[in-house]
Order: structure tokens, then sequence, then C-alpha cells
């Protein structure tokens, strides 16, 4: 199962956002050397990168992650969040109730790829009703 990753050697960020992980039942992940953000990067549901790793991961010049959160606790740097990709920027503890959410949505494990196939019937006859059966099965 794919689980989020956590890239900080900040203790105290890292220790937060475990707890928070631990309230949702989730289990994150932890990176803090180039190589390991690399192998796990795009496996990983959501990627939160703390304050103090963000210049190595702009570094690796990644692609683009769409749940790529930059992660603080002091005054977040909007530049370095530009620099990273991040779709969101997350102080805490103002944003733990989000992060909370965050973590629980993408550890369930329930997110799949599928495809959507609808029918629709011209006439009165069988023939939509018998290829919607056969494509069910």
């Amino acid at each position: 199962m794919r689980q989020p990753l956590l890239v900080t050697n900040d203790l105290q960020l890292r220790t937060e956002v475990l707890r928070l992980a631990a309230a949702a039942d989730v289990v994150t992940e932890l990176a803090d050397t180039a190589e390991s953000v690399r192998d796990r990067y795009d496996d990983s549901p959501l990627v939160l990168v703390g304050d103090d790793l963000a210049g190595m991961v702009a570094a690796l010049s990644l692609p683009r992650h769409p749940a790529l959160v930059l992660v603080t606790e002091r005054e977040p740097d909007y530049r370095t969040a530009l620099a990273i990709g991040a779709a969101q920027v997350l102080r805490l503890p103002q944003g733990e109730a989000w992060l909370r959410t965050a973590l629980a949505d993408s550890g369930d494990g329930q997110q799949r790829a599928g495809v959507l196939v609808g029918m629709i019937s011209t006439g009165g006859g069988p023939g939509a009703s018998t290829l919607a059966a056969a494509l069910a099965l």
C-alpha cells in the first residue's frame, strides 16, 4: 500500500506530523536524503516537505506532484513553496485539522483508477439492457 511521505530532519516538525498521522491511523514513510526522496516521491499519495529540507527537494528538480505540501512551524516562505511546486503551504499548529484529514484521505488505500461506461437506449428493445448486463460481467 502506498503511504504518505514526510521529508524533514526537523525533530519537532517530524514529531508533530507523526502524531497527526497516528491520530489519522496512517503510517508515514520518512525521508531525509536526496536518494530516499527520489525513490519514494512518485509512489506517494501525499508528500509533506518540511521547510528545513525544501531547498534540497527543489535542487532535485523532481516532476510536479499533485499533492505536495510545504509544512512549517514558522512564517511560510512562499518562494520556497513555488520552487518545490507545492500545491499547499501549511503552517502548524493552525493547519492540524487540515493535515489530519489529508493524511487520513491519503492513507485509506481506496483510491483506484477505473472506467465509467454509460448505456443509453434510443428505443424500447432489449439491446441496451443486454449490452449493459454483458459489460457488467
